[in-house]
C-alpha cells in the first residue's frame, strides 16, 4: 500500500518537471509537420541545384538550422484535435529531406510569425536576398510578394498603395511591380517542374504569354506541363472571348435592326439599316 502511494507521489512530481532543453528539441524534432502551402510556396530545386546541395551536406554536414514556427493548428488551416501547440516546418524543406534520406542529424530554431502570411513574406526576403538571381525569379519573386500582401491586406480598408511601396523598396515603377504580380499568377499555374524551368531560364517562355495566363480560368489551366500547352490554352481563351464579343454584337445589331424596322424608313435610316444587315450577315 505504501508502495503504490510512494508510486504515485513520484509520478504526480515528475509529470510536473519541465522538460529540458534538449528534450524539448529532440520532442519538436519527431512531432512538427510539414504543411503543402509553405513547401510548394518556394520553387524547388532545380536537379543540379539538388544534387550540390546532397553533395555538401554529405561532406560537411547540416551547418543550417531548420526553421520551425510554434503556432496552433486552426493558423495553418488544421482541425484542433486536442494540442494547443503545433510546429510546422518553414525553412529547410531540401535539408530535411536529405537529412532522412541518410538519416543525418539537425538542428533547429523556433521562430514567431503572426501568421502564414507573415510566414510567406519572410520565405519571400530570404529569397530576394539571394545572389546570382535570374530576370525571371526576381520578378516572380517581387510579384508574389505583392499577391502575399494584397492578400493579407483583404477586408481592410485600402489606406496602402502595395504597388507603391513595394516599387520604392526595388527601385523600379509601380507598372513593373503589377506585371511581376500577373507574371507570379501565371507561373503559378504551371507544374513545378516547368516552373522551375521557366525561372533558371532553362525553357524559354515569352514573358506576356505567361502574364496572359494569369488571366485565364484557373480550372482551366491546372498543371500545365509544356510551352505548347501555354500557348494553346492562351489560344483558347481568346478564341472564347471572341466568341462572347461576337455573341454580344450580334445581340445588340438584331435589337437595332428591330428598332429601325418598327419606324418610318427615311433614306438615311434605310442606308443605316441596311449597313446593319450586312454586318449581322458576317457574324452568320
Amino acid at each position: 500500500m505504501k508502495k503504490d502511494i510512494f508510486k504515485k507521489a513520484i509520478q504526480k512530481n515528475t509529470e510536473a518537471i519541465p522538460l529540458s532543453l534538449l528534450e524539448t528539441e529532440t520532442k519538436i524534432k519527431k512531432e512538427f509537420i510539414i504543411i503543402d502551402e509553405l513547401r510548394d510556396f518556394i520553387s524547388p530545386l532545380s536537379k543540379e541545384e539538388s544534387e550540390g546541395l546532397e553533395q555538401d551536406i554529405l561532406k560537411d554536414g547540416i551547418s543550417d538550422p531548420l526553421i520551425i514556427w510554434e503556432t496552433t493548428p486552426e493558423a495553418v488551416g488544421l482541425e484542433n484535435t486536442g494540442n494547443k501547440t503545433v510546429y510546422v516546418l518553414v525553412d529547410g524543406h531540401n535539408r530535411y529531406r536529405i537529412s532522412q534520406k541518410y538519416n543525418l542529424d539537425f538542428r533547429i530554431i523556433l521562430r514567431s510569425y503572426k501568421d502564414i502570411q507573415d510566414v510567406k513574406d519572410s520565405m519571400l526576403n530570404k529569397q530576394l536576398n539571394r545572389r546570382n538571381l535570374t530576370p525571371e525569379q526576381i520578378s516572380y519573386y517581387r510579384g508574389l510578394k505583392y499577391n502575399n500582401v494584397v492578400k493579407s491586406q483583404e477586408g481592410l480598408p485600402k489606406t496602402v498603395n502595395v504597388a507603391f511601396n513595394l516599387a520604392e523598396e526595388f527601385k523600379v515603377n509601380e507598372k513593373t511591380i503589377r506585371r511581376d504580380a500577373e507574371f507570379a499568377k501565371g507561373l503559378n499555374k504551371l507544374t513545378p517542374e516547368l516552373r522551375q524551368d521557366v525561372l533558371s531560364g532553362k525553357t524559354k517562355v515569352n514573358k506576356s504569354d505567361i502574364v496572359s495566363l494569369a488571366k485565364v480560368d484557373t480550372t482551366e489551366t491546372q498543371e500545365l506541363s509544356s510551352p505548347q500547352e501555354i500557348v494553346k490554352t492562351i489560344a483558347r481563351e481568346k478564341t472564347q472571348k471572341i466568341g462572347e464579343e461576337n455573341t454580344t454584337n450580334v445581340s445588340d445589331l438584331e435589337n437595332s435592326i428591330r428598332a429601325l424596322a418598327t419606324n418610318k424608313l427615311d433614306k438615311q435610316a434605310c442606308l443605316i439599316l441596311l449597313e446593319k444587315i450586312n454586318t449581322l450577315m458576317n457574324y452568320l
